[in-house]
Formats: C-alpha cells, sequence, structure tokens
C-alpha cells in the first residue's frame, strides 16, 4: 500500500504458530495507525504472506484455526479463503481511517501455481517457462484516480511497478540507467505503453 507521497516504513514481529493467520493482518495495521496516528497520508505497507507470520498460500499450507475446513479445495482452499479474509480486513481499515481512496493498493505474486489445475487454461506451472508458471494476478486499486474497472490486454510485469509508482507520487527516476519496466499510468487514461503489446519488457 502506498500514499501520493510516502516514506518508507518496515515492521516486524514473530507471532507463536498458535495465533498466526487470524491475528496478523489486523495487529499490524493497529500498530501502524497507532504509530502514524497524525501522518496518515505518509506512508507505505509492505504486507507479504509468510508462512512464519500468517496465512500462506504456498506449501506447506495451514490455515488459521478459523478457517481449518471451511472451503472445498483443501487445506489451501482454506489458505486462499484466509488470505481474501485479510486483504478484506486491510481495506475495511483503511476506509474506517478515510484514507482509502487515495491510497495505492497491490495484490499480485511472484509465480504461479505448483499445479497446472489452477492455472489453466494456460499451460505449465511454478518451475517452468510455460505460461502458466508466469502468470500470476495483479490487482492495482485505486479508487480517486481508478473509477471503473480496466483489465489491459498488455503484459505487464513485476519491473513496471517502480516507475509506476514513481510517476504516481511525482517522484523522480534516477538517471544514467536503463530501466527494463514503465509506467502503467498511461493504462488507466486508456492509453498505450511505450512498449509492443506483446513485448515482455
Amino acid at each position: 500500500m502506498i500514499s501520493s507521497a510516502w516514506r518508507s516504513f518496515s515492521f516486524r514481529r514473530s507471532f507463536s504458530r498458535s495465533r498466526r493467520a487470524t491475528s496478523w493482518a489486523g495487529v499490524s495495521l493497529r500498530f501502524w495507525f497507532d504509530f502514524f496516528d497524525d501522518d496518515k497520508d505518509s506512508f507505505r505497507i509492505w504486507r507479504r504472506h509468510r508462512a512464519t507470520t500468517d496465512e500462506y498460500p504456498h506449501t506447506p499450507y495451514e490455515a488459521g484455526k478459523v478457517f481449518r475446513g471451511k472451503s472445498q479445495d483443501g487445506v489451501r482452499g482454506d489458505v486462499i479463503q484466509e488470505l481474501d479474509w485479510s486483504v478484506g480486513e486491510m481495506l475495511a481499515a483503511l476506509n474506517q481511517e478515510g484514507i482509502a481512496d487515495n491510497t495505492i493498493v497491490i495484490f499480485s505474486s511472484d509465480n504461479g501455481p505448483t499445479s497446472n489445475r489452477y492455472a489453466r487454461p494456460y499451460r505449465g506451472t511454478k518451475y517452468v517457462t510455460l505460461e502458466g508458471g508466469h502468470r500470476v494476478p495483479f490487482i492495482f486499486h485505486w479508487p480517486a484516480r481508478i473509477k471503473t474497472p480496466i483489465v489491459p490486454k498488455v503484459s505487464i510485469h513485476a519491473m513496471d511497478v517502480f516507475p509506476t509508482l514513481s510517476k504516481a507520487i511525482g517522484a523522480e527516476m534516477p538517471r544514467g540507467r536503463i530501466y527494463d519496466g514503465e509506467s502503467l499510468l498511461p493504462l488507466l487514461d486508456g492509453r498505450s505503453l511505450k512498449r509492443a503489446a506483446t513485448q515482455p519488457f
């Protein structure tokens, strides 16, 4: 999550496995809102779903107690449901604080699933170069700028995030180097990227 102007902030806390998942989302947000109570227009939260802290959509799967056995896809489905719940809790907290409208929330993943059943209709999985192992969700949530949902038919990738956020907050990127990514903001206005639609970077 990133506001229109931000400064770096990192926070880590260890939880026992018995307290995982069902507590971390609320605790991490409460900590931030208490700590930056007078500075809600300047923050960045990098929230990772990790096995050591909370719900983790990766092997070894382990869902929080409240979500165990609740899905139709075994423990993996339980974990995904818990992940979905925790993201909803974070968005609700932003709304409650009155800062959701101009806060950018990005939801994505580093690679595809280990089973192709979750990658269909694309071939492949994690560990291979086929599209099913690399095509992942990329949700860019920014209510102040995005009034209606947009589904661009272009290839984007993680290297686009840095130039996109730099442009969004009006920060100049360091000069004298070549960037593999480019700002995605033109897509929000119905314009094209500089690279070809079929060019990965």
